[in-house]
């Protein structure tokens, strides 16, 4: 099922007011003004890119909050449009008081790649992927996963890259998801600017026949089974 260990929805195109659909009431707040857009088969929410301070990102307080055992599944459906400067498509932030936890992607300019970071207060690892530009201005739609001791990135239902995670699993509560932005509890940097839909945390690492049945019933814009058949699933 796509709702087993899903703690968070945010289907942006459509709801561009970031609730969460999910049913676990995670919904997120806006900064700034980002409006819903469409582009080919798909809409997204739109955000202005690290120039622009009036369509900032969402942000979604305590996500995980004794949910997250190391391994998780983030989904993102997105479409770059500003490629002026590296910037952050989404960021896990946690126990700022006990020390730095970030988990996150950035996408790099001029080169199109995005880098997949795990970092904490005393280390850092991170993950690039391979052979794909996504500044381009496509939908891509991206698994990036933490499976135990390892980190995976799936593009289009299809692996991209896997490595081992070296840094240290973080277990512990309140992450704060940031999407089209990153920082900390008040604070945000280096803006995403393109339009984002689809969101999807899991508590899980998915696996690969779970990702491609996803992509192949949401490639066409659509939400699939989650849309077809609301349900929470403890």
């Amino acid at each position: 099922s796509q709702a087993a260990g899903l703690v968070g929805w945010w289907p942006l195109g459509a709801y561009p007011d970031s609730r969460d659909l999910s049913l676990y009431g995670h919904h997120g707040y806006i900064t700034g003004n980002p409006a819903a857009s469409a582009y080919g088969q798909r809409r997204g929410l739109k955000f202005g890119g690290p120039s622009d301070t009036d369509s900032v990102g969402v942000t979604v307080n305590e996500i995980l909050n004794n949910t997250f055992a190391g391994s998780y599944t983030m989904r993102t459906v997105f479409r770059t449009v500003d490629g002026g400067a590296s910037q952050r498509l989404w960021g896990l932030v946690g126990n700022l008081s006990t020390g730095y936890r970030y988990h996150g992607v950035i996408v790099d300019y001029p080169d199109g790649k995005a880098t997949f970071y795990s970092k904490s207060k005393n280390d850092v690892d991170a993950t690039e992927t391979v052979g794909t530009d996504f500044d381009n201005g496509e939908w891509w739609d991206v698994f990036w996963i933490r499976r135990g001791t390892s980190r995976e990135i799936y593009v289009n239902g299809a692996l991209n890259v896997t490595e081992a995670e070296n840094s240290t699993a973080q277990t512990g509560s309140n992450y704060d998801l940031f999407i089209g932005r990153t920082g900390g509890r008040t604070g945000g940097s280096q803006q995403f600017g393109g339009l984002v839909d689809d969101v999807r945390l899991y508590n899980r690492a998915l696996g690969i026949n779970e990702i491609t049945a996803i992509y192949n019933e949401t490639k066409d814009g659509g939400y699939g089974e989650l849309a077809a058949k609301p349900r929470r699933f403890w």
